[in-house]
C-alpha cells in the first residue's frame, strides 16, 4: 500500500510539472510565458526558455530588471501582446514598466527567447503605413494632374520688351507624354500698332507646390526679322486666373486665362 501511495505521489508530481510546463508553441505564447515568469520571479522558466547565451540574458539578470521595473505588482492581463513577425513580439506593458519587443528563435517547433529591445512596428502597422503613403501619393498625383489640367487653354495679355508693349496669346497644351507645351503668339497692341505678328513653340514645366510655371522657347513657327525667342518664368494665381512673371533678359508679362 505504501509503495502504491508513493507511486501515485510521484505520478502526481510528474503530472504537475508537466502541467506547469512552458507554453511556447507560438511567438505570442512564448512572449506571454516569458512575461509571466518575470511577474512570478520564476528563474526556472526563464532558464528553460532562454536561448540568448550564458552571458547575454542570464535568468538572475532578467529577474533583476523585472524586479526593478515592478513586474511583481502586475498581472499578465495588464500586458498586451502583438506579433511583429515570425520571430518577434511586442510586449506593451503598464505605464511604470513600458513597452519592449522580444525576439525568439525556433527550435523543434517551439520558440525560445533570444533578445529584447525597443518596440517594433507590426506587419499590420507597416502595411497600414505603406497603404497610407500610397494613398497620399495617389492623392498628390491626382491634385498635381488637376492643376496641370487647369493650365491647359488660352491665356491672353501683354508683355514688355525692347519694342514696347506687345500683345501675347499663350496657348498651353499637353503633349502625348503629358509634357506641357505652349505656343507663344505675339503681335501689335492698340498703343503699339507697328509690332509684327509672330509665334513660336515652347516646352514647359510646372512645380505644383510653388505654382511656378516655366516655358522655354523651342521652335519658330513665324519669325519676324530681328526677333528672337524668349523664355518665361512666372507664378500661377488660380484664384484670379492670372499667370505673370518675367521674360529673362527681356521684360515682364501678365496673361489671364480665357474662359472656356
Amino acid at each position: 500500500m505504501k509503495r502504491i501511495a508513493t507511486g501515485v505521489l510521484i505520478t502526481v508530481i510528474a503530472l504537475t510539472l508537466v502541467g506547469c510546463g512552458m507554453n511556447n508553441s507560438t511567438v505570442l505564447d512564448a512572449a506571454k510565458t516569458f512575461t509571466q515568469a518575470q511577474i512570478n520571479g520564476d528563474s526556472k522558466v526563464i532558464q528553460e526558455i532562454d536561448r540568448s547565451g550564458p552571458l547575454a540574458y542570464p535568468a538572475q539578470y532578467v529577474l533583476s530588471l523585472a524586479s526593478t521595473s515592478g513586474y511583481s505588482k502586475h498581472n499578465i492581463d495588464e500586458f498586451k501582446f502583438e506579433q511583429v513577425n515570425d520571430t518577434t513580439a511586442n510586449v506593451l506593458g503598464p505605464k511604470d514598466i513600458g513597452d519592449k519587443s522580444l525576439s525568439f528563435v525556433k527550435e523543434n517547433g517551439k520558440y525560445y527567447f533570444d533578445s529584447m529591445g525597443g518596440v517594433q512596428e507590426t506587419q499590420v502597422q507597416v502595411q497600414a503605413e505603406q497603404q497610407a503613403a500610397k494613398d497620399a501619393a495617389e492623392k498628390t498625383a491626382q491634385e498635381v494632374a488637376q492643376k496641370i489640367d487647369y493650365l491647359v487653354g488660352e491665356w491672353d495679355g501683354e508683355y514688355t520688351a525692347g519694342q514696347g508693349n506687345t500683345s501675347l496669346i499663350l496657348n498651353i497644351s499637353k503633349g502625348d507624354n503629358g509634357e506641357l507645351q505652349a505656343t507663344f503668339n505675339f503681335g501689335p497692341t492698340s498703343d503699339n500698332p507697328k509690332i509684327p505678328q509672330g509665334s513660336f513653340k515652347m516646352i514647359g514645366s510646372y512645380d505644383a507646390n510653388s505654382q511656378i510655371l516655366k516655358f522655354q522657347g523651342a521652335q519658330w513657327i513665324q519669325q519676324p526679322n530681328t526677333y528672337v525667342m524668349v523664355d518665361m518664368i512666372g507664378t500661377i494665381d488660380a484664384t484670379n486666373n492670372i499667370y505673370k512673371g518675367t521674360l529673362p533678359n527681356t521684360g515682364e508679362f501678365e496673361v489671364t486665362k480665357k474662359s472656356s
